[in-house]
């Protein structure tokens, strides 16, 4: 009898020992994987932009659609102020109609000048703002007017000459139609009257373009 209870606790000393590990064991198992999917940051969505690129359906560029703008103008070899037109017609190429009027005291000069543009590739700045620069080639054409000899085959007078620009445009994301440009011009100054400040020459002109496609 007391055999069989020394035996009996041998037997259960032994089930338990084997019976310990696998119940450790499973407490002490987690599933590896779900950790690990649990760690990997899902990748960032890919922007619709880019499938757009990729499909050839994505929007131009905001100033690839700017082709048409007017405006106004002021300054020049004097102190100017007229109208501006200006096109992107196919982008970097581009054309602009200026018309000022020009006041002085006893005669008066009105200015047209159409160039051809050319824009170069944007300057990066840490701004939220756009610049092109550009440089063109025109004619500058200059009537004067002289009314105190309005009697005399002088008194109008018409000066053709070259013209040669360069200057900025900028954009601002905020109003993305308006075109704010400085430009520096330049043609070859003429003296209409004798006595009088001579007309062309180096100037100074600010623009401002509504774009309108």
């Amino acid at each position: 009898m007391r055999l069989t209870a020394i035996g009996g606790s041998v037997l259960m000393v032994v089930l338990g020992a084997a019976v310990a590990p696998a119940s450790a064991q499973e407490v002490f198992t987690f599933d590896a994987s779900k950790v690990a999917q649990s760690l990997v940051v899902p990748p960032a969505a890919t922007p619709e932009f880019l499938f757009q690129v990729r499909r050839g359906t994505a929007k131009p560029a905001a100033t690839d659609e700017r082709k048409l703008g007017v405006g106004l103008r002021t300054g020049g070899f004097g102190f100017g102020i007229g109208a501006s037109l200006r096109s992107w017609f196919q982008s970097p190429w581009g054309f602009q109609v200026g018309l000022s009027h020009y006041g002085y005291v006893g005669y008066s000069s009105t200015q047209f000048t159409p160039a051809v543009l050319y824009e170069f590739a944007p300057l990066q700045v840490d701004a939220p703002l756009s610049i092109r620069p550009f440089v063109g080639g025109g004619l500058s054409i200059i009537q004067s007017s002289y009314p105190g000899f309005a009697n005399f085959s002088f008194a109008d007078t018409t000066d053709t000459n070259v013209l040669i620009l360069g200057g900025v445009e900028m954009f601002f994301p905020q109003v993305p139609k308006l075109g704010v440009s400085g430009e520096l011009e330049f043609t070859p100054s003429n003296n209409p009257y004798a006595g009088v400040g001579s007309v062309g020459g180096p100037g100074f002109v600010a623009l401002a373009h509504w774009y309108f496609k």
